[in-house]
């Protein structure tokens, strides 16, 4: 008998701090994701037009670009794509705002290994 391949999603870690992405994305292949990595927002945008991506780990301050300028850009690209920001600044109010303007979740600097991957 022969069965059909697991799907393995695929997670974009987008972070400015080299650090921080090899981290989560450490974290994230060892729970069984792929991952791939994004320094900005620009190239953030760049890899969801070429790439398969089934969650996004945004943060939210980025060079150029913040996190919560590319989330409408992501909506638009990938709709049902469930994103997740990540700061270190937290701050209800952006919580609140991010979450309108299309976010599923909120995470705050330094992050609780745990509450990501329940997050994920």
């Amino acid at each position: 008998m022969i069965y059909p391949r697991c799907m393995v999603a695929t997670i974009l870690v987008v972070d400015d701090e080299k650090n921080i992405r090899r981290t989560l994305r450490m974290v994230l292949e060892g729970a069984g994701f792929n991952t791939r990595e994004a320094a900005s927002a620009e190239e953030c945008l760049e890899q969801l037009q070429g790439h398969e991506i089934d969650l996004v780990i945004l943060d939210v301050r980025l060079p150029k670009m913040s996190g919560i300028e590319a989330l409408p850009r992501i909506r638009e690209l990938l709709p049902s794509t469930p994103v997740v920001l990540i700061t270190a600044y937290a701050d209800v109010r952006q919580a609140v705002a991010a979450v309108k303007s299309g976010a599923d979740d909120y995470l705050s600097k330094p992050i609780d290994l745990e509450e990501l991957k329940i997050a994920v």
